[in-house]
């Protein structure tokens, strides 16, 4: 409970207030008290000194006065603190969250601004249906989602530096890419598959490797052999001795057959072609005779045609052509291995190509001998040697060949490949580099911490929803019962007033409920909307139907409270000039509210609700007002009894059962008709005191507020001076100085109006 208010300095019109005790007030506030002010005096901003003491240090600093630059100050005593409660340097040094307030402020943030009911209101009502315990849970889900919102920015973060190393995944696939060993073979592979979509032109019209032609003299190897043993079995032994004994003394060395076989053929009529001799029955020239017979022609025939294809053998041509389709092979190797994966052998050529022009020299040497010699077998060594040096170069040539065949098909079906977009295919490289670069320490690290942050965030949900499922069932149930008392409320202060459909929502994609009900006047729903062209507030409810719904929210709220015994509960106006019919409604709840709370505090400009309160509690209260003295709205002890007139209350008191049960007699209604101006009179000379004489009644009130200038206290009835003169006009008719007061015509409906006006600007002022 608040004890006392020892200081209020520089704030609102609380210049410097000092808390100064009294024989007739020792300065301590009681359970129940109750504060007159009129309006601008203070009341809004000692209320809002509370409200800032609850949870919100910077309105006392937003509030301080006018023409100085010191910070605000503020001292309170509360029962259950050991030390004061200080405000200094623009913050409390601790504050009390069991304190409740009902003021505009409540309505504005809460219910309704001006002609609506806006989404915020709804949002806000929320929290006052839920109450304490409902609020700390929802507080407590607002927390962790704003931990869930931190941490997702926390992986967005991460992910942003990741996405400068991998930027063609998104985190989860980059989380889930697993090492490969084979890597760099596929990055090899896939940037070949890149250069050849970019150079695929050129790929199309490059030749695929050349086949090494295999060497092949056309010779049957058995066949030469076999001729070059071959002798004329048909020429004796005698004659061949004989011939060669003769061609050794020629000295010709091998040309000597040669030469006989010349002169042999030139022999014509049997006489020597040198000498003319007849050289029939020469014995040497029968040897030649059988010697070079048919057989030896046709060995002779034979062994030209050998010599002549031999001959026509060129090793070194067959040799260069090898070379060039080798070298165009190599050349090209380089190329093709931008593309694809060449494996091409190396191939010895050199010495292949050595021995078999070598050998091939041989073999013509050896042609030539048998040629000038043929009927004399030759040995077939160098044959049998050419036979395998050509068969063991083929062989490698058959190898060598068999990896061009197989690296062509490579080419053909790279030339054949449908060519992908390079764009394409470098997205494709970059998803591949992106998996070697998952495994950089420095991107492992950041996957570590994202997946680290990922888990807590799961855990998060998890509590989350723990507690969105506690929520939902005690808004559940709170709702419920929420909605009954605030119709018990409505069905005392506005019954055509009631409240359906209350529930928690969410709208669209808000992170925070909003309490949605229908809001319905005699049985038909209206819309929050002011410019809705179906029944709305604006339109549908008065000032006084709105004040009725506000109060009925809150005493919903304050009398649900299950900790209400501890709370300190604040009205600054709790009723307004609309709310005057629901005046003894509102006391009555006010009272039944300070048995139940630790501390009930009201303000009030309403002089007349202010008595009528007081009636209630007199013995239980401490009356207080807010003066200004010494240039300072200040604090003192306030005897409203004293202060007030017993006969205005009891004038007071006919017009008000009059608005309520009505009168039956027309000299009833003249009787109260007599009562509205001297509840006019005697309001303005409490509330102006010392502005009128004692002999000086409602004519001369309005004459003196006609003339007033602005630096009058009067000069602020002004704007009701047409209304009160003509309650003056109409009540003046049945005073007792009309002889004719008693037989004045009176109606309902006139005097209805008069008496409601009366109230209205005795509310306002």
């Amino acid at each position: 409970m608040i004890n006392r208010i020892i200081k209020i300095k520089g704030v609102g019109k609380f210049f410097d207030f000092s808390l100064k005790a009294s024989s007739l007030w020792n300065g301590e506030f009681r359970p129940i008290t109750l504060i007159y002010g009129e309006n601008g005096i203070g009341k809004s901003t000692l209320t809002s000194i509370f409200r800032s003491l609850k949870n919100d240090d910077s309105l006392v600093y937003q509030l301080r006065s006018f023409g100085t630059n010191d910070s605000p100050e503020v001292t309170l005593k509360f029962d259950d603190e050991t030390e004061n409660i200080e405000y200094k340097n623009g913050e409390w040094d601790k504050n009390k969250n069991n304190i409740e307030i009902f003021d505009t402020h409540f309505i504005n943030t809460n219910i309704f601004t001006g002609f609506e009911i806006l989404p915020q209101h709804r949002k806000n009502l929320f929290e006052i249906v839920i109450g304490d315990e409902g609020v700390r849970l929802k507080y407590q889900i607002s927390n962790l989602k704003n931990q869930i919102k931190e941490k997702n920015n926390e992986l967005k973060e991460i992910s942003s530096e990741v996405a400068k190393f991998i930027n063609v995944y998104e985190m989860d696939e980059i989380l889930l890419l697993q090492p490969d060993f084979d890597i760099e073979t596929k990055i090899s592979k896939k940037q070949k598959e890149i250069d050849a979509s970019r150079a695929f032109e050129k790929i199309k019209q490059s030749p695929e490797f050349r086949e090494m032609v295999l060497i092949d003299y056309d010779i049957r190897y058995e066949n030469l052999k076999a001729f070059c043993q071959k002798s004329i079995d048909s020429i004796s032994q005698e004659y061949i001795e004989e011939v060669e004994k003769h061609k050794n003394s020629l000295n010709l060395g091998s040309r000597s057959e040669k030469w006989i076989k010349d002169g042999v053929d030139n022999i014509q009529d049997n006489k020597c072609p040198f000498c003319l001799q007849n050289i029939e029955t020469v014995d040497i020239v029968k040897a030649y005779t059988q010697y070079f017979n048919e057989q030896y022609i046709a060995l002779q025939k034979n062994t030209k045609l050998l010599q002549n294809k031999v001959g026509e053998i060129n090793p070194e041509q067959i040799f260069s052509n090898i070379e060039i389709d080798y070298a165009s092979n190599n050349g090209y190797v380089k190329f093709w291995l931008n593309y694809l994966n060449i494996e091409l052998v190396e191939l010895s050529i050199t010495g292949f190509k050595k021995q078999t022009v070598e050998i091939t020299k041989k073999l013509k040497e050896l042609v030539d001998l048998k040629s000038n010699n043929p009927i004399k077998p030759i040995e077939i060594e160098i044959i049998n040697k050419l036979e395998k040096i050509l068969n063991e170069g083929n062989q490698e040539f058959i190898k060598y060949n068999e990896i061009v065949k197989r690296e062509n098909l490579k080419i053909k079906a790279l030339k054949e490949k449908e060519v992908k977009d390079v764009i394409i295919l470098e997205k494709e490289l970059e998803k591949i580099k992106a998996v070697k670069t998952r495994q950089t320490e420095e991107v492992k690290e950041l996957c570590t911490i994202y997946q680290k942050i990922n888990k807590e965030i799961v855990d998060l949900k998890v509590q989350n929803s723990d507690l969105q499922t506690q929520l939902k069932q005690y808004t559940f149930e709170i709702f419920s019962s929420y909605k009954e008392q605030i119709n018990n409320y409505l069905q005392k202060f506005a019954p055509y007033l009631e409240i359906r459909e209350l529930k928690s929502t969410y709208r669209g994609g808000g992170k925070d409920p909003f309490a949605d009900y229908g809001l319905y006047v005699s049985g038909n729903k209206i819309d929050f909307k002011a410019d809705s062209m179906n029944p709305n507030v604006k339109y549908s409810l008065s000032e006084g139907d709105k004040s009725a719904l506000a109060l009925s929210f809150f005493l919903a709220k304050v009398f649900s409270d299950s900790n209400i015994d501890k709370k300190i509960i604040v009205f600054d106006d709790p009723i307004s000039s609309f709310d005057i019919n629901r005046k003894t409604s509102t006391i009555s709840h006010l009272y039944q509210l300070s048995q139940k709370a630790n501390q009930l505090i009201i303000l009030t400009h309403n002089l007349l609700f202010a008595r009528d309160f007081w009636e209630k509690v007199k013995n239980i209260t401490q009356s207080l007002k807010l003066s200004f003295m010494r240039n300072s709205t200040v604090i003192v002890d306030y005897d409203i009894e004293s202060e007030t007139i017993n006969g205005l209350f009891k004038d007071f008191s006919m017009l008000d059962n009059y608005l309520k049960f009505g009168v039956s007699s027309d000299t009833e209604k003249r009787n109260v008709a007599r009562c509205i101006r001297p509840i006019l009179e005697g309001y303005f000379r409490i509330k102006f005191y010392g502005q009128f004489k004692a002999n000086e009644w409602l004519g001369e009130f309005l004459k003196k507020i006609s003339i007033s200038d602005d630096s009058s206290v009067l000069s602020k009835l002004k704007i009701y001076y047409s209304d009160l003169d003509e309650i003056n006009d109409f009540s003046k008719k049945f005073h007792h100085t009309n002889p004719n007061a008693d037989s004045e015509s009176i109606y309902d409906s006139e005097l209805e109006k008069y008496v409601k006006n009366t109230f209205e600007i005795i509310a306002k002022i």
